[in-house]
């Protein structure tokens, strides 16, 4: 369950690796993390979304950028079961073209 892979993570990482207060490459960290993640706890890596936020801020760090996060160097990592997608959705047959 996502609460108790939350609950492990909170223990593994709390010391595996924590941000400078300099610029971090967070595509690059975040993937890294995601793969770490899914072994440790035996998942598929796209089981889950990884969101890091500023916890003095709460304000998520965009993984598109690189960012310079808190000056005391933690970030708040929140797991978060992936959304469905339209290929795992159930869907409505297609209706019969009408001529």
């Amino acid at each position: 369950s996502i609460a108790r892979m939350s609950s492990q993570l909170r223990f593994k990482f709390r010391n595996e690796k924590r941000f400078k207060a300099i610029k971090v490459d967070l595509p690059a960290y975040v993937s890294e993390l995601k793969h770490k993640i899914a072994q440790l706890l035996k998942v598929d890596l796209h089981a889950f979304e990884l969101t890091l936020s500023d916890p003095s801020t709460n304000a998520v760090l965009d993984d598109q950028h690189s960012v310079t996060p808190a000056a005391n160097g933690v970030a708040t990592v929140l797991i978060s079961r992936a959304p469905r997608t339209e290929a795992t959705a159930p869907s409505q047959p297609a209706a019969p073209p009408t001529l």
